[in-house]
């Protein structure tokens, strides 16, 4: 089974002109357990009160969404595709849904 990852960020690092770099530290402030993708919708653990940005890994396509309850479907705007990686901002004590896209 294909599984969605979150590792959650304090903060990004900075680069020239305090603008933030494209990558984040190689240990996040929170790893979360694994979410199995499938054809339902999943929430994940709320993020750490700490947590500004998130960085999703998923392993096959899905469609998320984001908020204080949120639920994902297929018609979902946002879409990774499979073995994509993407960083979001985010606000403390949100959480993500995913469902098989």
């Amino acid at each position: 089974m294909a599984t969605f990852l979150i590792a959650e960020y304090e903060d990004l690092p900075l680069g020239k002109g305090n603008q933030e770099r494209p990558f984040a530290p190689l240990v996040p402030l929170v790893s979360q357990a694994p979410i199995t993708i499938g054809a339902a919708s999943v929430q994940s653990a709320a993020f750490s009160q700490k947590t500004r940005y998130v960085r999703f890994s998923a392993g096959a396509v899905v469609c998320i969404e984001g908020g204080s309850n949120p639920a994902a479907t297929v018609s979902s705007v946002t879409r990774m595709p499979a073995d994509g990686v993407e960083y979001f901002q985010v606000n403390p004590g949100d959480k993500v849904a995913v469902i098989a896209g």
